[in-house]
């Protein structure tokens, strides 16, 4: 896990934001699973309860219990 943020934190926002692609949403996943910050836990743990997509929404969840994420429900 690398400690920081990622340097392109702005296109991925826009991905795990993108309503039309769960595809995007869930590339967005994998790629801030990877980072142990702020901005990455608080994304995955919005996606984790709020994703209509199981898909995203499971990958998130896992994600954001791996990175120590408190608040998230279990699905």
């Amino acid at each position: 896990m690398i400690k920081e943020t990622p340097r392109n934190i702005e296109e991925l926002k826009k991905k795990a934001n993108n309503k039309n692609s769960w595809r995007e949403r869930l590339s967005a996943v994998n790629v801030l699973k990877e980072y142990d910050c702020k901005q990455s836990k608080d994304i995955l743990a919005r996606l984790a309860i709020n994703d209509p997509v199981f898909k995203v929404k499971e990958t998130a969840f896992r994600a954001a219990q791996a990175l120590g994420v408190k608040g998230t429900r279990k699905m």
